[in-house]
Formats: structure tokens, C-alpha cells, sequence
């Protein structure tokens, strides 16, 4: 059953992710090797396709990867959910463009601060920390949208 809901909270995620809109169904693709996993999974495909509204698919080894799809691994399986017809991708692309453009100035200013001698001689050390914190929060994010604007448009941006 773990293995189920972990299947279902990453179509969902990747859903969330890439906004697409609650009552479109889209496809999942499940590569799954062949093991007590995958019978658990055949077995409980509707309750994935019903949590999830997603139509899935179950396959050894796709014969080859959908292209624009959003893409999740999570105990073994994984799984691609194409985008193509279910989101305007430009527009999804444009929105991440946006927003990488507010993080990096975001990002910038912090960096900024924290090659600053006069703020790190002069600030507290908690304040210094929170601004580390931020940096680090700040950069995990940044990957993760280029990440998501690379698989959508299909090169490094």
C-alpha cells in the first residue's frame, strides 16, 4: 500500500508542479521492474488512477522516453507524466523564466550581503546564519526551476 500512495503523491506532486489544471487527467507511465513491487502496483493501478486522475501505464522499460514529461523516481518506480496538450508549455516556460529572473535578483542581493565585510564584521551571528539559510533555500530553488524549464523546452536555459 506505501507503494501505491508514494506512486500517487508523485503524479500528484508533479501535477502541482506543473499546474496542471485539477480536473484534466493526464497519462502516467510507470516503469517498474519486474518484482513484488510491480504486482502490488497492477493490482492497485484504479486507486492511482482514481487519487491521481491519471490514466496509467505500466511497462518493464518504455521504449523510449515521452518527450516533455515531467519526471519523478520514488522507490524504484519511475514515472513521466507528458505535458505536451495538457499545459501551454511557452506560457509555463515564461512564468519560470519570470520566476528565475525574481529568485537570481533575490539570490544576488543575498550573496551581496554576505561578501559584504562591514555586514559580516557588524551582524549578529544568527542573522548571518539566516541569510546562509536563505542562500542555500535560494539556490535549491533556482535548480529546480531550471531544471523544470529544461525538461519543458528541452535544452539548458
Amino acid at each position: 500500500m506505501g507503494m501505491l500512495m508514494e506512486v500517487t503523491k508523485a503524479v500528484r506532486h508533479i501535477r502541482s508542479e506543473m499546474n496542471v489544471p485539477p480536473g484534466k487527467q493526464v497519462e502516467a507511465f510507470l516503469e517498474v521492474p519486474q518484482n513484488a513491487s510491480r504486482e502490488v502496483l497492477e493490482r492497485g493501478t484504479g486507486y492511482v488512477q482514481s487519487l491521481a486522475n491519471a490514466k496509467v501505464a505500466i511497462y518493464d522499460a518504455l521504449p523510449e522516453k515521452p518527450e516533455q514529461a515531467a519526471h519523478a523516481v520514488t522507490r524504484g518506480v519511475e514515472v513521466f507524466v507528458p505535458l505536451k496538450g495538457l499545459i501551454d508549455i511557452e506560457q509555463e516556460a515564461a512564468r519560470l523564466r519570470k520566476e528565475l529572473a525574481g529568485l537570481e535578483k533575490d539570490l544576488a542581493r543575498v550573496k551581496g550581503k554576505l561578501n559584504n565585510q562591514g555586514f559580516l564584521s557588524k551582524a549578529p551571528a544568527d542573522v548571518i546564519e539566516k541569510e546562509r539559510k536563505k542562500e542555500d533555500e535560494l539556490t535549491g530553488k533556482q535548480t529546480a526551476i531550471r531544471e523544470r524549464l529544461s525538461m519543458l523546452v528541452g535544452k539548458n536555459e
